[in-house]
């Protein structure tokens, strides 16, 4: 399917929101940041929203997290940090960060769910085998247990806010 660029340009300034949920990590996000900047209208919000391990805050996020540096790819373990990209973007002002703690409580075999769901962990699976995986992080969640058999796993649920500049 062709564009025409009548319909691209129409874009040009018209949204009032650009929002991004648990994806910008996977965008080229200088591109993103400038397509995003393009098609606002002056004040217009562009969010990032995610939700990332709490490796400081769970001990068990901080021991998952070097689990998939020890076995994984870079991308398993490093985010983004979307608050100084988003204060560097051109053509924005006005950053605001929110973020809110929780903690699950999960039984081991939820944790070990929880981790194999994750498609960082791909790059383990490939190498350990699902069987061989599932064992690695079962002993993991075992080091962490509380005493009825539960692990506490922490996330930071985080929302990045920028407004694009009025010109």
């Amino acid at each position: 399917m062709q564009r025409s660029s009548a319909g691209c340009a129409a874009l040009i300034g018209s949204a009032r929101a650009v929002v991004a949920a648990t994806a910008a990590h996977w965008f080229r996000r200088p591109a993103f940041y400038a397509e995003a900047q393009r098609v606002l209208v002056p004040d217009g919000i562009l969010a990032i929203v995610e939700y990332v391990r709490d490796r400081e805050g769970s001990p068990i996020a901080a021991a998952l997290i070097e689990f998939m540096a020890r076995y994984g790819s870079d991308r398993a373990y490093t985010p983004p940090d979307y608050r100084r990209e988003l204060t560097e973007a051109a053509g924005f002002s006005a950053s605001e960060a929110f973020v809110l703690p929780c903690q699950l409580r999960l039984e081991l075999d939820a944790f070990v769910g929880l981790a194999l769901s994750s498609s960082h962990l791909a790059g383990i699976i490939e190498r350990l085998g699902v069987d061989g995986a599932r064992l690695a992080l079962r002993e993991l969640a075992m080091s962490h247990r509380l005493e009825d058999e539960h692990v506490l796993f922490g996330y930071l649920f985080q929302c990045f806010t920028v407004r694009r500049n009025s010109d």
